[in-house]
């Protein structure tokens, strides 16, 4: 079975740090061929340090593992934007998460790094008002040539509703229960769909559970709530087709 992950993380999160070694040992046990990367050491605002996870995942995995660049408000404004993009990784998406303290001209400009650079622009939904779809869509629509990715599709309905009015957007499902995914389905997005997991954040939200059990479960879930044509899209070919990786 084809599976790509659009969404799962490295580095120090709280105190539980994930190696990149973890990582790429992890998703070989869960059978994942891709994976898109982000680092969650950004939270300490150590590029550097993002920077060395990153070239020791390419380097374990290099046909596997895809590096997106995290932009805090304090990389854009420390000029550290230039050292990530002139380091010789290569960037498969930039990311901006509603922890960081955006201002709606902040994600603007973050829409417009990623025209220039031609790379999609995911955007976390959910958890406060100020990062929900509908924030985010007047930005989506001004930005015809960006695509965007609505990581965890929360708020569900107002997920859809982007989704829908913005063929440029699509949602992962990172964190997104199964009964949630079948009506994303059922609204027709099976074309803009992601499988994503959030791997390995489940250890702080469920500390007593087994990663690669929680994992497996994820995949049987999401793919028990659509047909096997639909689950080729969803697990793989939306991804290849987004990243631009050949089949």
């Amino acid at each position: 079975m084809n599976l790509n992950d659009a969404h799962i993380h490295v580095g120090q999160f709280n105190d539980i740090y994930t190696s990149p070694r973890e990582v790429v040992d992890f998703m070989q046990q869960a059978g994942v061929e891709r994976y898109i990367v982000m680092s969650t050491t950004i939270w300490e605002e150590d590029c550097e340090k993002v920077l060395h996870e990153m070239r020791e995942l390419v380097t374990i995995a290099p046909n596997n593992a895809l590096p997106v660049l995290w932009l805090s408000p304090q990389m854009l404004l420390g000029g550290k934007l230039e050292m990530m993009m002139q380091s010789g990784t290569k960037w498969y998406a930039l990311k901006v998460h509603g922890n960081h303290p955006w201002s709606q001209n902040g994600v603007n400009e973050c829409a417009n790094i990623a025209e220039e650079l031609q790379l999609p622009l995911i955007l976390h939904t959910g958890d406060f008002p100020h990062c929900e779809p509908n924030v985010y869509k007047e930005i989506i629509q001004s930005h015809p040539q960006v695509t965007f990715v609505l990581a965890h599709c929360r708020p569900l309905d107002q997920a859809i509703v982007v989704m829908q009015e913005c063929p440029n957007c699509y949602g992962d499902t990172a964190y997104t229960p199964s009964p949630e995914v079948r009506k994303l389905i059922e609204a027709g997005l099976e074309n803009q769909i992601l499988f994503g997991t959030d791997y390995p954040l489940q250890k702080i939200h469920n500390p007593n559970g087994d990663l690669l059990t929680d994992y497996k479960a994820k995949v049987q879930d999401d793919w028990k709530v659509m047909s096997e044509k639909q689950w080729e899209k969803v697990s793989h070919k939306n991804f290849q087709k987004l990243y631009k990786i050949e089949p």
